[in-house]
């Protein structure tokens, strides 16, 4: 896990620090620093930190399964460590205009339990600027560029098994134009361009995609509208065509009704295609997707409410089986309805959601009709907070209802319903102390077949922010 602090400094340009340091169960230990300072013109945020977590045993196996899970007996702690470094800042000049860039670099290594592999090795960098300047009163133009790296170094205990690394450059040039009163109009090219490098042999190492769009959103009355469309061009998939249309109506009382359909295309990624040790698959086809969706929401002083219903089609959805190499299932359909409420009650701050899915395989064949690999059909969170002063305390509850964990729905895996709790004491203006019980019961259960999910864990944060109010 990465925390980065990102705030802009004080107004009158002098530096202010920021420090978490966390320990916990299983040996974790975590620290971050951050440096931020600037005023109305100049800003920046520096921060590095370092996590170790001792871990759980990732993977189980039973009897008579030795070709399940991870396909290997490794009954030991899979602990991980992570390193990072995090720099942003930019200038805004008077006229308006406004430079910005960041970079960040992250150091990892995780254990993991596995017949061919069982630790890596990891790298990720990423790096961006954005200008903006204002041509007209009227017209913002924003031109940015940015790069992602990244490489996962795999290991077999002390041996070392293989590697893949990949990098990706972006750039883009948006405009956004104020038409008229409560009426943008956005049109802009973006371009993104990846190069993939290994042990292993690929079919493709290099790919781009270029694409154009444009959108349009506007306020008249009591409504709202937003258009868009997006043409891609990608030099392994071809042409693809996207776009969306959405309408939000305002009743009295703060009732609101939207309405919105759209179209979508994703490309397999390259680690999709043609990951190592057979955890790849280069006979992958891109996913393409239409969903409709119609709300309903109300805002009050001291309580809201939403409820959405949603469906969405799917061709050729990506997805992994149980040996967790990635297919296409040909036709899918998932189908849901979400609900939302919240609420201020006798001093207690109340949020809740609620969640049922219909996710169906719809392909035709021997899976026809059956549920979509692990993916719950209903799942509920309810979030409880309350402030006495100086000291808070809240409560978090999340369920799960059952899922499989292959497309043939043999291997089914049981709901679950966890608790978190915390605390924290504010002893200081710029100081905090904070208390995290997860999964507060201890409760067991698996989100993917033979692989655990950590028991109960205590987790102690200090923060120091003396910016904070």
């Amino acid at each position: 896990m990465i925390q980065i602090f990102t705030r802009r400094g004080t107004r009158d340009g002098g530096a202010e620090p920021s420090l978490a340091l966390t320990g916990g169960s299983r040996h974790l230990l975590r620290g971050q620093a951050g440096l931020s300072g600037g005023d109305e013109h100049a800003w920046y945020n520096a921060s590095v930190g370092g996590q170790y977590a001792g871990g759980i045993n990732a993977c189980r196996l039973g009897a008579g399964t030795v070709f399940a899970g991870c396909f290997t007996d490794e009954p030991d702690r899979d602990a991980s460590r992570n390193r990072n470094l995090a720099l942003n800042g930019g200038y805004r000049w008077d006229n308006g205009a406004q430079l910005t860039a960041n970079w960040l670099r992250s150091l990892g290594e995780v254990h993991f339990d596995g017949s061919y592999q069982n630790r890596s090795r990891t790298v990720q960098q990423t790096a961006g600027a954005a200008f903006s300047v204002n041509p007209l009163q009227a017209w913002k133009s924003t031109l940015s560029a940015g790069q992602n790296l990244d490489r996962y170094d795999n290991y077999e205990n002390a041996n070392f098994v293989g590697y893949i690394a990949s990098r990706r450059n972006q750039a883009s040039w948006q405009n956004d134009i104020t038409v008229a009163a409560n009426q943008l109009l956005t049109l802009g090219v973006d371009w993104q361009g990846e190069k993939i490098e290994s042990d292993t042999g690929f079919l493709a190492t290099r790919r781009h995609d270029t694409g154009t769009f444009a959108q349009y959103q506007a306020t008249f009355g009591r409504d709202e509208f937003a258009l868009s469309a997006r043409r891609d061009h990608n030099s392994q998939y071809g042409n693809h065509a996207t776009g969306a249309l959405a309408w939000g109506h305002h009743f009295d009382d703060g009732l609101k009704f939207t309405a919105s359909y759209g179209s979508a295309f994703h490309a397999p990624t390259f680690n999709d295609l043609y990951f190592p040790y057979g955890s790849g698959n280069p006979h992958l086809k891109p996913e393409s997707a239409r969903s409709a969706e119609l709300g309903l929401s109300r805002q009050r002083e001291g309580w809201n409410w939403a409820l959405n219903a949603y469906q969405t089609r799917i061709e050729q959805l990506i997805a992994l089986n149980s040996q967790f190499v990635p297919g296409n299932i040909s036709k899918a359909r998932i189908r849901g309805v979400e609900g939302q409420f919240g609420a201020r009650l006798g001093g207690w701050q109340l949020q809740s959601y609620l969640t049922w899915l219909q996710p169906r395989n719809e392909d035709g064949g021997p899976n026809d009709g059956n549920v979509l690999p692990r993916r719950a059909t209903q799942t509920a969170r309810l979030d409880l907070d309350r402030s006495y002063g100086a000291f808070g305390i809240g409560a978090t509850f999340n369920a799960a209802g059952h899922r499989y964990d292959d497309a043939a729905n043999t291997h089914r895996l049981g709901g679950y319903a966890t608790t978190d709790l915390r605390a924290s004491w504010q002893f200081d203006r710029a100081w905090q102390l904070e208390a995290r019980l997860a999964n507060a019961f201890d409760r067991r259960y698996e989100t993917v077949w033979y692989f655990n999910q950590p028991g109960r864990e205590l987790l102690l944060t200090l923060r120091y922010r003396p910016g904070a109010r």
